[in-house]
């Protein structure tokens, strides 16, 4: 994708795109710098 930032779901470890956090199965809610970093991109 040259210089362009990608955002791509779990699917993609390791390909150097975007993987945005997500919530582990029973937890309620991500922590403040989780969702600070998600929303930065």
């Amino acid at each position: 994708m040259g210089n362009t930032v990608t955002i791509a779901d779990g699917g993609y470890p390791g390909t150097g795109l975007v993987i945005p956090h997500r919530r582990q199965r029973g937890q309620s809610e991500l922590p403040a710098w989780k969702e600070d970093h998600n929303k930065s991109h």
